[in-house]
């Protein structure tokens, strides 16, 4: 629930309030750039002291933190202070995913990961759609309902089981940071999915909704319907296909997910009618599903025991390379030379993640790792 509420908030105050707020597009940009870095550096740092401490104590003074960023946006709408309070917002929320990753249980990685991944999606993408109707009567109402709402998240993290930690094998943060870098290593053949796919993904945020306006000729609620019906096929699938790959296995549908990503994505690419683009939306949304718990099922088993924030926290950061850098060169490539060419590049790179990994023997790879 608090996962959830966390990803709500988000999504409305990221892809919503601030783009409505009557801001500088400038503003708008460092700003959501500004909150997915602190989201994504300080990933390392939380996993450490989640381990250290608590998860009960670090979700709750994230929460806070998150209070606090929101009524700076609301009161204080000055441009550097709206950067700064969406930065903090990014460093409070941050807390809430290490700690649910953190305590994923071995026998059931990849169903609990598209279970996590539901929350995700159904709060990044209701967060939005949600907070649009009350902007209708203005924004003080909107922010009231956020600040309500991670109100409520603050409480129900008051209930978090508390983790003695005397049961707990404390290590030097030198001997873990060396633990770690082991394991990246061990890993290699997982960081050029890591990073890439991250890369392709973020590449397309600047150029979609141009896409689909100047190309396909669709106007902002097309759009909209679009967006959710792909996310409501990723979400109703999501737990099915963890619940499969646990059974049957990990790469098979690390491979297929992939691979239709990048079909999908290339057809889109072309597309030229709404009842096409609705197909590949549909399809898209299919594919994250089918790649996604497989995915992270197979980076938790590389997750050092009782280093599960620190471990999580290190692989996260690893993917957040992709989404620090897929921006800027989705944006560079749609004005430099056409809108469709950073859609194209992305559905390449997922063909080619699909393709590396049909090939490597990721499932026999990582059990041998675990067992080492």
């Amino acid at each position: 629930m608090i996962l959830f509420i966390g990803e709500f908030v988000r999504g409305a105050i990221i892809l919503s309030l601030l783009p409505l707020y009557g801001l500088d597009y400038w503003v708008v940009g460092v700003a959501v750039t500004a909150h997915y870095t602190t989201d994504t550096v300080s990933k390392l740092g939380v996993g450490y002291l989640v381990d250290r401490f608590s998860s009960r104590l670090m979700v709750t003074s994230g929460l806070t933190l998150a209070i606090v960023s929101i009524c700076l946006m609301y009161y204080f709408p000055i441009p550097w202070l709206i950067i700064v309070a969406s930065a903090l917002l990014g460093l409070g929320i941050s807390p809430v995913w290490i700690a649910c990753l953190a305590m994923v249980k071995d026998s059931q990685r990849a169903t609990q990961m598209g279970f996590l991944y539901t929350l995700w999606l159904a709060g990044m993408g209701g967060g939005p759609v949600v907070i649009n109707f009350f902007l209708r009567f203005g924004h003080a109402l909107s922010f009231a309902i956020l600040t309500a709402l991670l109100g409520l998240g603050l409480l129900f993290s008051m209930r978090i089981r508390r983790v003695d930690s005397r049961n707990l094998r404390v290590i030097p943060i030198r001997r873990q940071f060396l633990m770690l870098v082991q394991k990246v290593r061990r890993m290699r053949l997982l960081l050029p999915g890591m990073i890439l796919q991250t890369l392709g993904a973020s590449m397309l945020l600047p150029v979609l909704p141009d896409f689909a306006t100047l190309e396909i000729g669709l106007d902002p609620s097309q759009i909209s319907f679009l967006l959710m019906a792909g996310g409501i096929c990723a979400i109703l699938a999501l737990i099915p296909m963890g619940r499969l790959s646990d059974r049957f296995g990990k790469q098979p549908f690390l491979v297929i997910g992939f691979c239709m990503l990048g079909v999908a994505l290339l057809f889109l690419a072309k597309t030229e009618t709404i009842e096409f683009a609705l197909l590949w939306a549909v399809v898209l949304g299919i594919a994250y599903s089918t790649m996604l718990p497989a995915w992270n099922a197979l980076l938790s088993y590389y997750v050092p025991e009782n280093q599960e924030g620190v471990g999580w926290g290190l692989l996260n950061t690893v993917e957040g390379i992709g989404i620090a850098l897929g921006p800027s060169i989705g944006g560079a490539l749609g004005s430099l030379y056409a809108v469709a060419l950073p859609i194209e590049i992305a559905a390449f790179i997922f063909l080619f993640i699909g393709l590396f990994y049909l090939l490597v023997p990721i499932d026999r790879i990582t059990m041998t790792k675990r067992r080492a």
